[in-house]
């Protein structure tokens, strides 16, 4: 039951989050101000700011890529590609996202590369200014 909880809150909170990821209709019009800073606050009251919508998103738990890819958004990097497009055929992945390593161990470096707006379920990872 913890762990239903948990995986609910986690899943609660990329879902608050990914609503700050924009939109998929173009702007109308582009001499708008810039984005501003978003802040959301998960099921377990931790804070998470973002500088904007994010635009690449790395996710590192399956349950997670499923909430990406429903609510419209690609991820640039997935955990462990190849067990996702064989085990989970319910929400297909579009794109061609990186493999960023195993869930359990994603591959920092990876992450680092592909230099993410933002990461989730969030991790001590932050991506470079």
């Amino acid at each position: 039951m913890r762990r239903l909880l948990l995986t609910a809150a986690t899943a609660a909170a990329a879902a608050l989050a990914l609503a700050g990821c924009g939109t998929t209709e173009p702007a109308a019009d582009s001499s708008k101000k810039p984005a501003e800073a978003i802040t959301l606050t998960d099921g377990a009251g931790r804070k998470v700011e973002l500088d904007g919508p994010a635009k690449k998103v790395v996710a590192t738990e399956w349950n997670v890529v499923e909430s990406l890819l429903t609510l419209g958004v690609d991820p640039v990097g997935v955990a462990d590609v190849k067990g996702y497009r064989t085990w989970n055929t319910t929400v297909p992945l579009k794109n061609e996202p990186e493999d960023i390593g195993t869930r359990g161990e994603p591959s920092m470096d990876t992450i680092a590369a592909l230099a993410p707006t933002s990461s989730w379920p969030p991790t001590t990872f932050r991506p470079p200014p």
